[in-house]
């Protein structure tokens, strides 16, 4: 059911209003307020659909309750039109305009004028509720979205610098290591920052360096490698046996970019090779 607050200083308008809104629309319920402080006061309690609102009262005239309604977050959608016994003149049409006013009404107000004046502003304001609600709807599910984005993005960086597998990216064109995981860094012996920036022929042990030189050449060829057998270079310069599997990133026209490469520790298997031959 509509709600529309009146706020005008003189009762005999008042009554008459509402007498007139009550007669053409029934459904409407009417609240009315005999100053702009209980104007305000009674919109903050009642969240009305719309104001209509006197300018010339003593005190807090309508232009200032209008400025303060429009401040209010609770208040500032509700549609106000102005009503004042006088034909205002331009300046003032474009203040109460410019301060968020809807309309303008003059008394003694058409009753018809009035009715379809209303109806307006309570279209109005129902169509404004609707969009509210469904950017409010929206921005929330971006908010969902985003927290679980968030937390596939935890997930997989928890995966990635965690895994089993030592894991790392080197840039095609420069040959230098992007970015590799915890196992890696924990692996070697090394900080992060001492493996990003440095060639990827940094991490491998001197006795396999051509080895590693044909897997990269391989790898910028092709886009792939598959298995290499090849050993790692501990900071204290000891070895990790590996086995590298490398996948490419490519541009659009498939040049390719920068790897996917994992090593993975195969230290063991080959130990035990070695044992089965001796």
């Amino acid at each position: 059911m509509p709600k529309i607050l009146i706020i005008d200083d003189k009762r005999d308008n008042l009554l008459t209003t509402t007498a007139v809104i009550e007669t053409a629309r029934p459904n409407f319920t009417i609240i009315t307020a005999q100053s702009g402080e209980e104007g305000l006061r009674v919109a903050k309690a009642e969240k009305p659909d719309t104001i209509l609102l006197d300018i010339n009262m003593p005190g807090m005239d309508g232009f200032e309750v209008c400025r303060r309604l429009k401040l209010d977050e609770d208040l500032q959608h509700i549609p106000v039109v102005f009503l004042t016994a006088v034909k205002t003149d331009l300046t003032n049409k474009i203040r109460g305009l410019d301060l968020g006013g809807d309309a303008y009404l003059y008394k003694p107000v058409d009753s018809e004028e009035l009715i379809a004046q209303l109806e307006v502003m309570l279209r109005i304001k129902k169509a404004e509720d609707g969009l509210r609600l469904q950017s409010s709807i929206l921005e929330q599910k971006v908010v969902e979205r985003t927290n679980e984005l968030q937390e596939l993005n935890a997930k997989y960086l928890d995966s990635y610098e965690n895994a089993p597998d030592m894991f790392g990216s080197v840039e095609a064109d420069t040959s230098k290591i992007l970015r590799c995981n915890k196992t890696l860094v924990k692996a070697l012996g090394y900080k992060k920052h001492e493996i990003i920036g440095q060639p990827i022929f940094f991490v491998y042990h001197p006795d396999c360096l051509i080895n590693a030189k044909k897997s990269f050449k391989l790898f910028v060829d092709t886009g792939e490698v598959h298995d290499a057998e090849l050993q790692l270079k501990r900071k204290d310069g000891s070895k990790i046996d590996v086995s590298l599997n490398v996948t490419a990133v490519c541009d659009e026209n498939g040049k390719v970019l920068y790897s996917r490469s994992i090593w993975r520790d195969i230290t063991e298997r080959k130990q035990a090779e070695e044992q089965l031959q001796r």
